[in-house]
């Protein structure tokens, strides 16, 4: 009977990782392209950009319309469910775009980062490559939500009971200031060339 040291009851950490190697092929054999990140994918943004630049316009009309001529038995839960609905494909790509640069640019790994709102230096960098008049609409969009809060206050609306026609335009109004909010971040990640890690240095 041979004697010697006994064989390791377990693989050795190399041997494990052949095997897994084996049984999971990678991205790359199976002829599978990564994922694209949202600031590169420039067709998307540039829809998303439409899409704002009409919701602020369509907002801005029907709140100049009720304004002047305040609608009676007013839809408002509606209306304000087709807006949310705009602001899905335009408002969530913008909270996407921020959550990409502090994963790839500012390269958070702690969730009390993660979770830091952005400082004026990189709201600059998200709007580098955006025109100026989508720049000024963030600064109007400020300015329709301080007057609309000191005209029309807080609107709540509720599908027990209809809105005050008086309180039709604040609507618009509120729902204004979103979609000019995203344009000087979408209108930026359309025209930037590649994506906010490749321009990190730049």
């Amino acid at each position: 009977m041979a004697l010697g040291p006994p064989s390791p009851p377990f693989k050795s950490s190399a041997s494990r990782t052949q095997c897994h190697s084996a049984a999971f092929p990678s991205a790359q054999s199976l002829g599978l392209a990564p994922v694209p990140m949202l600031s590169n994918r420039k067709r998307l943004l540039r829809t998303s950009e439409l899409i704002a630049l009409a919701g602020s316009a369509v907002m801005l009309l029907q709140a100049g319309k009720t304004l002047h001529s305040p609608p009676a038995n007013f839809p408002a839960f509606l209306a304000a469910s087709v807006c949310l609905a705009g602001l899905l494909l335009t408002f969530l790509p913008v909270c996407m775009l921020g959550a990409e640069y502090i994963r790839t640019v500012r390269k958070a790994t702690d969730p009390d980062e993660r979770s830091d709102g952005l400082s004026s230096a990189e709201i600059a960098f998200l709007t580098r490559w955006s025109p100026r008049p989508y720049k000024a609409a963030a600064w109007l969009a400020l300015a329709i939500l301080l007057g609309t809060l000191l005209f029309f206050g807080g609107v709540s609306i509720t599908t027990r009971e209809e809105l005050d026609p008086a309180k039709v335009p604040a609507v618009f109004l509120y729902f204004s200031v979103f979609y000019l909010i995203c344009l000087p971040v979408l209108g930026s990640a359309t025209r930037m060339p590649g994506t906010y890690a490749s321009n990190s240095d730049a």
